[in-house]
């Protein structure tokens, strides 16, 4: 157990020793430390020339944090932040080809799958919540993923065209693996 701590206990001495040596006016404070911007998911491209990933900060007077996405060009070390408020963004996943990003989005009040194509137009919504999980297909067509039974309102699309969604395991269990086809949308 403690050889597991020393670790975390290495770097609060490293920490403290900063904020110590430092002159009065210039000292590393607690909110410093937790105001200090944190790398969540991220995710190479298909071509291995970006990465994306969410940046979480946090917000000391509102009691928040706030995620956004993120991408750099590796070659060239430029970086561009994707989404801005309102709303968080975070679980950034390439689609096939890097023809664009698949982020978890609170955009308009609820969470749910966005698609950005990288090409300045707004992000798409794909689907609300419940949803988790999602992977595209080799070919970028469907996407699979985790969420509520059939007969649970929460379902995305309940109530909607049978066909654009379709059960893969038992419909009485949760979670249940889903495809959406993107083109029946």
């Amino acid at each position: 157990m403690l050889r597991n701590s020393l670790p975390t206990l290495f770097v609060a001495a490293l920490i403290a020793l900063f904020a110590l040596s430092a002159p009065a006016q210039e000292r590393f404070t607690i909110d410093d430390f937790v105001t200090l911007p944190m790398v969540g998911k991220g995710e190479l491209s298909p071509d291995g020339q970006k990465i994306a990933w969410h940046r979480i900060t946090r917000d000391l007077k509102k009691n928040t944090y706030l995620r956004q996405i993120w991408l750099a060009d590796l070659k060239s070390g430029e970086t561009q932040q994707l989404t801005r408020e309102p709303g968080q963004s975070w679980g950034p996943m390439w689609a096939p080809r890097g023809k664009g990003l698949v982020f978890f989005s609170t955009r308009g009040g609820k969470v749910g799958l966005f698609l950005n194509r990288l090409d300045g137009t707004d992000p798409e919504q794909l689907m609300k919540s419940p949803v988790s999980h999602p992977v595209f297909s080799p070919d970028g067509k469907k996407i699979a993923f985790l969420a509520p039974p059939k007969k649970d309102p929460k379902r995305p699309g309940f109530g909607k065209d049978p066909e654009v969604w379709t059960a893969i395991e038992d419909v009485t269990k949760w979670p249940q693996l889903w495809v959406y086809d993107r083109k029946t949308k």
